[in-house]
């Protein structure tokens, strides 16, 4: 029963996020006959959804349910969206009424904080920024303060909900760097390998604003997907001529296997954690 449910799910988050967003059923993590022992709830934008597979099959592992929910480029957090995502508070609002409703042990918390804080002054721009100062030019540093604080807030009131986190750097992107469909002149797929400087800029100051967010808040556990994904010579969209991610920017099923162990540990903390507060 339990790898049913959770293959369903995680065929919905797939297939949600080639539509843009979803809510996924409930998967149910403990064996048939036994009760549950709570819930692992998945909120972000599409990297939530990006990750989702990985999450449920992470939570399963403890015997937890798990479920998801998200929206592109609406980030979870307290207070702060993009500008140009109209509907992205109301899409923030149904996440809290979730974490209030579902009374989750942990959450998993997945944005590409990137997206929103890159000025057009780094090499990778952000895609939905949290300040629009015309065509030119956007403030990092005040971008990267704006999310921190929509972060900082949201941490905060899931702690004050009794609620552990578990909080996921953003993923390697591949953009511009990817040949996505094999053809008869390319025949196998190839990319070229994402260096480490790219995937700081991508990143954009947000992996260390979640290691200080992770010292100031107990019940917060930071996870770097690129520890499973990367070596020394950098990041690869593909394994042995088979793609990690379904586009440039979202993990397929090999993709999430790959991050599997590492949320498992990463959960088993935070239930940990909650449990001892």
């Amino acid at each position: 029963a339990r790898g049913a449910a959770g293959a369903e799910a995680a065929d919905g988050a797939a297939a949600d996020a080639e539509a843009g967003a979803g809510e996924a059923v409930v998967a149910h993590g403990a064996a048939e006959g036994e009760a549950s022992r709570g819930l692992v709830l998945v909120l972000g934008d599409s990297h939530a959804a990006s990750l989702g597979e990985a999450a449920i099959a992470a939570a399963h592992a403890h015997g937890l349910d798990a479920a998801i929910h998200w929206r592109s480029s609406c980030p979870f957090l307290r207070g702060v969206w993009p500008p140009e995502r109209l509907d992205c508070p109301e899409i923030q609002e149904r996440a809290w009424r979730l974490v209030r409703e579902l009374e989750p042990e942990v959450v998993v918390l997945a944005n590409h904080g990137g997206y929103y804080t890159n000025g057009l002054e780094h090499s990778w721009p952000a895609r939905r920024p949290l300040i629009r100062e015309g065509r030119d030019r956007h403030d990092s540093t005040a971008m990267l303060a704006m999310y921190g604080r929509g972060l900082d807030d949201a941490i905060g009131l899931l702690g004050e909900l009794g609620v552990s986190v578990v909080l996921v750097d953003p993923a390697p992107v591949f953009e511009g760097l990817v040949v996505l469909r094999p053809s008869l002149l390319v025949p196998v797929p190839r990319a070229r390998p994402l260096v480490f400087d790219s995937l700081h800029a991508q990143r954009g100051g947000v992996v260390g604003l979640h290691r200080t967010l992770a010292e100031r808040h107990s019940h917060v556990v930071p996870i770097d997907p690129a520890s499973a994904l990367c070596d020394e010579g950098g990041c690869a969209i593909v394994d042995e001529g088979v793609y990690l991610y379904f586009d440039e920017h979202h993990l397929n099923a090999r993709g999430n296997a790959r991050l599997v162990p590492a949320l498992e540990e990463a959960i088993g903390v935070a239930v940990g954690a909650g449990a001892s507060r």
